[in-house]
């Protein structure tokens, strides 16, 4: 009789004794799996939102901004932009371009300050980059060249706008010109906008390009220009690398890096990610003690057939190949079992998510939307699910060793 058909008769032989040994197979390999899945949800959302909203997957920006950021520099800007602009969007592989000025505002309403971070933009091109038909919950959107704006919905609820009244709903606004001096302007709020990231609903206001322009004395001027690249050709990093190298000559003045060479806190969660395989080592290796000590009392408890086995004319090598036989079918199954479960939980949770209510409303520089949804990589589902079974069938060698020194006649004995 094969070695397989012995090992798996001794599985069914002993159910309970299986089930409890690719049960904990099973738990150690779907938690690895969830957790696998929350952080790529998790870097997936940050991604597509931090491209989306603040750097593009290529950011452009005066070379000189960065230096000073906290002093809101509205005078370090791009000049000549829609040559500027041309130019980088000359390259086929540039799928979308967003064209921006940012200032730092405060509302003086009913004796109470509110903080503000003003855009101006080209509605035209953002409906496509920043997807605002999607964000967008009341109202319209701002006509071009007009005194209007959209705002972020907690921002609006906080000055008691809700564009339901018949009268316009306008707020003044106290910021700085690109000359250094102040500057007040009144605009029409017009549309709200409901963000996926909590922190930008309550700060974010939106007006046309060329109102903005015209109020911050920026002429054809912009503070940053936010590129979309195609994938299949180049990534983020190589796209940078190319403009850098082909136009970086020609506009010295400008820094021009990808979003992954802005973003730190998205390394760092890139980091994260490499160091929860230690996490996922120490998940199986627990869950494989479990076999370990089934397969130790299964050889005490086995002894009259290890001597059988032995007087049979099986030896060492033979019994270490059928303990490791039986732990490994344990451990595929319970493997498959917690991999398939794991997937389920995270399809499931991928269409709902997981409500994270205020938790990221106060975290700076996290730009994780109000719903973690998980995401499934097959390449780390598959590499979870061969760790899993390698593991725990290597884990039974240290027993099964010990069971092929064990002489027929003492097993015998032992009876």
């Amino acid at each position: 009789m094969k070695l397989s058909h012995i090992a798996l008769r001794n599985i069914m032989r002993n159910r309970r004794r299986s089930i409890l040994s690719g049960s904990a197979i099973a738990v150690a390999t779907m938690s690895i799996v969830l957790l696998f899945g929350m952080m790529e949800g998790m870097l997936d959302d940050m991604a597509r939102n931090e491209q989306r909203y603040e750097t593009g997957m290529v950011h452009i920006l005066n070379a000189e901004f960065d230096k000073y950021a906290r002093l809101n520099p509205v005078h370090l800007y791009i000049k000549n932009a829609e040559e500027t602009v041309k130019a980088f969007e000359s390259y086929p592989w540039v799928t979308a371009v967003s064209e921006r000025i940012n200032f730092a505002g405060r509302i003086y309403q009913d004796n109470r300050e509110y903080n503000v971070f003003g855009k101006g933009v080209d509605f035209s091109r953002e409906k496509d980059f920043e997807k605002l038909d999607e964000v967008l919950v009341a109202g319209r959107l701002p006509d071009p060249g007009s005194r209007e704006a959209v705002i972020g919905v907690k921002l609006a609820a906080e000055l008691g706008i809700d564009l339901t009244d018949s009268e316009p709903d306008k707020i003044t606004i106290l910021t700085m010109k690109s000359n250094r001096t102040s500057k007040h302007f009144t605009v029409e709020v017009v549309g709200l906008l409901a963000y996926p990231v909590s922190s930008l609903n309550s700060v974010t206001l939106l007006m046309p390009l060329a109102t903005a322009q015209d109020f911050l004395l920026m002429k054809d001027g912009l503070s940053e220009i936010l590129l979309m690249v195609d994938e299949e050709q180049y990534n983020a990093n190589r796209a940078a690398a190319l403009l850098r190298d082909e136009l970086g000559s020609r506009y010295p003045d400008l820094k021009i890096e990808s979003w992954l060479e802005t973003n730190l806190i998205f390394s760092m969660m890139n980091m994260a990610a490499n160091i929860y395989n230690v996490f996922a080592l120490f998940f199986f290796v627990l869950g494989s003690s479990v076999i370990i000590n089934t397969t130790i009392m299964v050889i005490y408890e086995r002894m009259q057939e290890i001597g059988t086995l032995g007087a049979m004319g099986m030896r060492g090598k033979e019994l270490t190949r059928l303990f490791f036989l039986e732990a490994f079918f344990i451990s595929l199954i319970g493997a498959l079992i917690g991999t398939l479960i794991g997937i389920v939980i995270i399809l499931a949770i991928g269409k709902s998510g997981i409500p994270l209510g205020s938790m990221m409303e106060d975290l700076e520089g996290f730009s994780m939307s109000n719903y973690l949804y998980l995401g499934l990589s097959i390449k780390n589902t598959v590499v979870v699910f061969i760790y899993s079974v390698a593991i725990a069938s290597l884990s039974t060698f240290i027993p099964s060793r010990r069971a092929s020194k064990i002489e027929p006649v003492e097993a015998l004995r032992a009876i």
